[in-house]
């Protein structure tokens, strides 16, 4: 039953992904629309300074809601059928997947 589970919750977050998080290059177009992103270039930062800085607030969300589904995740190892080297090999492949699916949609936001 674990190992079942375990493999139903894994692929639910795989296909999962991430949520619209990397739409950055579109709140800073937004702002020069609004025409206050002259705000955002008072201080001494470059303009991949701003558009970094927005990817890593944006996809924060969805690392934490990968960081909120890994402890369920292991509530299968009580119940048997997996080891704790899938679990954590499953943790990292799940986090390296946000980090791709991240980096992929980085260029192009929605």
């Amino acid at each position: 039953m674990g190992s079942v589970l375990f493999h139903l919750l894994s692929w639910l977050c795989l296909a999962a992904g991430s949520p619209p998080a990397c739409s950055s290059l579109r709140i800073v177009s937004a702002r020069k629309s609004a025409r206050d992103a002259g705000l955002l270039f008072l201080a001494d930062l470059r303009g991949y300074d701003v558009a970094l800085g927005k990817l890593l607030a944006t996809s924060l969300r969805a690392f934490y809601a990968l960081l909120a589904v890994l402890p369920i995740m292991a509530i299968t190892l009580f119940m048997g059928g997996v080891t704790i080297e899938q679990y954590w090999k499953c943790c990292f492949a799940l986090v390296n997947a946000l980090f791709v699916s991240l980096a992929a949609e980085w260029p192009f936001p929605r």
